[in-house]
Protein backbone atom coordinates (compact mmCIF):
# COMPACT_ATOMS: atom_id res chain seq x y z
CA UNK A 1 0.00 0.00 0.00
CA UNK A 2 2.82 2.28 0.73
CA UNK A 3 4.77 1.80 -2.55
CA UNK A 4 1.30 2.55 -4.45
CA UNK A 5 0.93 5.72 -2.69
CA UNK A 6 4.47 6.37 -3.26
CA UNK A 7 4.51 5.98 -7.13
CA UNK A 8 1.23 7.87 -7.29
CA UNK A 9 2.69 10.71 -5.40
CA UNK A 10 5.91 10.74 -7.40
CA UNK A 11 3.72 10.45 -10.82
CA UNK A 12 2.27 13.52 -9.57
CA UNK A 13 4.78 15.46 -8.93
CA UNK A 14 6.42 14.48 -12.13
CA UNK A 15 3.37 15.80 -14.04
CA UNK A 16 3.32 18.96 -11.92
CA UNK A 17 6.47 19.39 -12.97
CA UNK A 18 6.10 18.92 -16.56
CA UNK A 19 2.95 21.13 -16.41
CA UNK A 20 4.79 23.58 -15.60
CA UNK A 21 7.44 22.92 -17.62
CA UNK A 22 5.56 23.08 -20.28
CA UNK A 23 3.39 26.06 -19.43
CA UNK A 24 7.09 27.87 -19.07
CA UNK A 25 8.01 27.07 -22.39
CA UNK A 26 4.77 28.40 -24.39
CA UNK A 27 4.87 31.32 -22.39
CA UNK A 28 8.18 32.17 -23.68
CA UNK A 29 7.70 31.53 -27.25
CA UNK A 30 4.39 33.41 -27.18
CA UNK A 31 6.01 36.91 -25.62
CA UNK A 32 9.22 36.53 -27.91
CA UNK A 33 8.25 39.04 -30.52
CA UNK A 34 6.71 41.42 -28.27
CA UNK A 35 10.15 41.30 -26.37
CA UNK A 36 11.45 41.90 -29.94
CA UNK A 37 9.41 44.50 -30.93
CA UNK A 38 10.06 46.57 -27.46
CA UNK A 39 13.83 45.84 -27.85
CA UNK A 40 13.73 47.14 -31.74
CA UNK A 41 15.27 49.89 -32.91
CA UNK A 42 13.53 53.44 -32.33
CA UNK A 43 11.44 51.18 -29.56
CA UNK A 44 13.42 53.81 -27.43
CA UNK A 45 11.89 56.82 -28.44
CA UNK A 46 9.03 56.74 -25.99
CA UNK A 47 10.11 57.84 -22.68
CA UNK A 48 8.98 55.99 -19.64
CA UNK A 49 5.54 57.92 -19.22
CA UNK A 50 4.63 56.81 -22.52
CA UNK A 51 5.56 60.45 -23.91
CA UNK A 52 7.28 60.91 -27.23
CA UNK A 53 10.48 62.47 -27.83
CA UNK A 54 10.34 62.34 -31.85
CA UNK A 55 7.90 65.28 -33.35
CA UNK A 56 6.89 62.77 -36.26
CA UNK A 57 6.35 59.73 -33.98
CA UNK A 58 4.03 62.78 -31.99
CA UNK A 59 2.33 63.62 -34.98
CA UNK A 60 2.07 59.75 -35.56
CA UNK A 61 0.76 58.81 -32.67
CA UNK A 62 -1.98 61.75 -32.79
CA UNK A 63 -3.06 60.43 -36.00
CA UNK A 64 -3.39 56.89 -35.05
CA UNK A 65 -4.92 58.26 -31.90
CA UNK A 66 -7.79 60.55 -34.12
CA UNK A 67 -8.67 57.34 -36.44
CA UNK A 68 -9.07 55.00 -33.18
CA UNK A 69 -11.79 57.88 -32.17
CA UNK A 70 -13.05 57.68 -35.87
CA UNK A 71 -13.03 54.15 -36.07
CA UNK A 72 -15.00 53.91 -31.94
CA UNK A 73 -17.57 56.35 -33.71
CA UNK A 74 -18.34 54.58 -36.52
CA UNK A 75 -18.49 51.10 -34.27
CA UNK A 76 -20.94 52.87 -31.88
CA UNK A 77 -22.63 55.02 -35.31
CA UNK A 78 -23.27 51.48 -36.33
CA UNK A 79 -24.84 49.51 -33.43
CA UNK A 80 -27.00 52.69 -32.82
CA UNK A 81 -28.00 51.97 -36.22
CA UNK A 82 -28.87 48.05 -35.60
CA UNK A 83 -30.78 48.81 -32.66
CA UNK A 84 -32.57 51.08 -34.80
CA UNK A 85 -33.37 48.92 -37.51
CA UNK A 86 -34.35 46.31 -34.77
CA UNK A 87 -36.96 48.55 -32.99
CA UNK A 88 -38.49 49.56 -36.25
CA UNK A 89 -38.97 46.01 -37.27
CA UNK A 90 -40.26 44.57 -33.83
CA UNK A 91 -42.74 47.56 -34.41
CA UNK A 92 -43.68 46.52 -38.23
CA UNK A 93 -44.31 43.04 -37.09
CA UNK A 94 -46.76 44.45 -34.36
CA UNK A 95 -48.63 46.68 -36.59
CA UNK A 96 -49.20 43.60 -38.93
CA UNK A 97 -50.17 41.45 -36.26
CA UNK A 98 -52.84 43.98 -35.24
CA UNK A 99 -54.24 44.97 -38.58
CA UNK A 100 -54.63 40.60 -38.74
CA UNK A 101 -56.65 40.90 -35.52
CA UNK A 102 -59.06 43.58 -37.17
CA UNK A 103 -62.17 41.64 -38.64
CA UNK A 104 -62.73 41.61 -42.17
CA UNK A 105 -58.93 43.29 -42.46
CA UNK A 106 -57.49 39.78 -43.02
CA UNK A 107 -54.28 39.51 -45.58
CA UNK A 108 -55.24 40.07 -49.30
Amino acid sequence: MFASATRTALLFVAGTMLAVATSLALARRMTAPIRMLKTAPGASATAPGGTCRDPQRRRTRALADQFNRMARKLRDSHAELEQKVEDRTHQLEEANRAKGALPGRGEP
